[in-house]
């Protein structure tokens, strides 16, 4: 960041859509009680451009309804269950997911970012 940067921080823009997909998803596996239902509140999978990420959505948000635990360690072996783990970047790419999220507080701004981009895309 720039030392003479005196912009509100909440008013810089924020990563681009996939990293702020990222932040999202890795949010609701942190934090699934609290994060899930106010993400699945405004989202769905087709709010999201990358395929990988509607997966994602789609296997955690039904985790979350059938109140199955959801943390990386189920999600990884649930993919796995489904042959669906290699299609979305294996472990890897789940716990840059986690590593990615700033903090749980600011999530609110990062579900907005991806709702207020439009109507959800249609498959």
């Amino acid at each position: 960041m720039n030392s003479t940067d005196n912009s509100d921080p909440s008013e810089r823009m924020l990563p681009s859509s996939r990293e702020v997909e990222m932040v999202v998803l890795g949010a609701m596996l942190l934090e699934p009680q609290t994060v899930g239902p106010l993400v699945m509140a405004r989202l769905t999978d087709k709010h999201f451009d990358h395929a990988v990420h509607q997966v994602l959505f789609r296997e955690m948000t039904t985790c979350l309804r059938e109140h199955v635990l959801l943390d990386i360690i189920t999600l990884t072996q649930r993919l796995q269950d489904k042959d669906l783990l290699k299609e979305v970047g294996g472990p890897v790419y789940l716990s840059d997911l986690v590593s990615l999220v700033p903090t749980i507080t600011s999530i609110e701004k990062y579900v907005d970012n991806i709702a207020d981009k439009g109507k959800p895309r249609s498959m």
